[in-house]
């Protein structure tokens, strides 16, 4: 058990220190999107700016959200010279607005199914713009949480609405299940095996915006008997843990108060059983 809590002890350290580099490292990753924005498209005005998203408006008055994690994750992953750094900043730009022309036109199961994903979100979290628009929400099993769903792009995604179901003609069981199901096909279960055999502390980040989502995942990969404590701080982040053989969940409940995000979620941790979940 000491060994456990040094370990919570040792991650929460390190993702306080984390934080606050990548934290200055995305908001110069933003200046350098807005610049390329402005010399390039001076049409599209910036209207608002944050950590995880930019909002813009277009001369014909239509307005959207530019989300930026997959920005940065490329921008991790990718070459760290400045001149291939922009290129791919510049890439991203023109690919996102080129598919905001792909939002103005219906959607087609056959064509955009395989891009439809889950996304777990706090209750609440987008007004609805109406009955036509409602947003897409059913219960995660989660207290506090919600899944909505996603058409996941390249580089940003576009939230479903009822709207959105009827031109892909199904229901939202349906959507549910094809959702889940693209999912799974995105997430091995040797995260959850080490965790569970092998009593590891295992931090998922994919850098793909959907970590936290694959909770929903992790009960069908738990066997009879089989527990396991999860933290999702954040959306992009999913820490799965040995359940404290001693009841004391202080040192994960530190780790699921990680430093503050756009993208904050729970800051509780959950036990995980094949049955589902419970706060801790």
């Amino acid at each position: 058990m000491v060994l456990l809590l040094l370990a919570v002890a040792v991650v929460v350290a390190l993702a306080a220190v984390l934080y606050a580099a990548r934290s200055a490292w995305r908001r110069s990753v933003r200046r350098e999107l807005c610049d390329l924005l402005r010399e390039g498209h001076p049409e599209v005005a910036i209207v608002s700016e944050s950590q995880a998203s930019l909002e813009l408006k277009t001369p014909d008055g239509g307005s959207g959200t530019l989300y930026l994690g997959n920005l940065y994750a490329g921008l991790a992953a990718g070459p760290s010279d400045p001149e291939a750094r922009r290129e791919a900043i510049r890439s991203f730009l023109e690919s996102a607005l080129s598919q905001r022309a792909e939002a103005s036109q219906p959607l087609r199961l056959d064509v955009h199914g395989d891009r439809l994903l889950p996304r777990l979100q706090p209750e609440g979290f987008l007004a609805q713009a109406g009955a036509e628009d409602t947003l897409l929400q059913v219960p995660s099993g989660i207290s506090g949480l919600v899944t909505v769903f996603v058409l996941d792009s390249e580089q940003s995604v576009m939230y479903l609405t009822l709207s959105r179901l009827a031109e892909l003609g199904i229901d939202t069981a349906a959507l549910a299940e094809r959702a889940l199901a693209n999912l799974r096909r995105k997430t091995p279960d040797s995260p959850v095996r080490d965790a569970v055999e092998r009593g590891h502390v295992v931090m998922l980040k994919a850098g793909d915006s959907f970590d936290a989502t694959r909770l929903l995942l992790v009960p069908e990969m738990l066997r009879d008997g089989e527990q396991l404590a999860a933290v999702i701080p954040d959306r992009e982040t999913l820490g799965l843990l040995p359940v404290p053989p001693d009841g004391d969940w202080s040192g994960i409940r530190k780790l699921a108060r990680a430093p503050a995000s756009p993208y904050t979620l729970l800051d509780r941790p959950l036990r995980v059983t094949n049955a589902g979940f419970e706060i801790a």
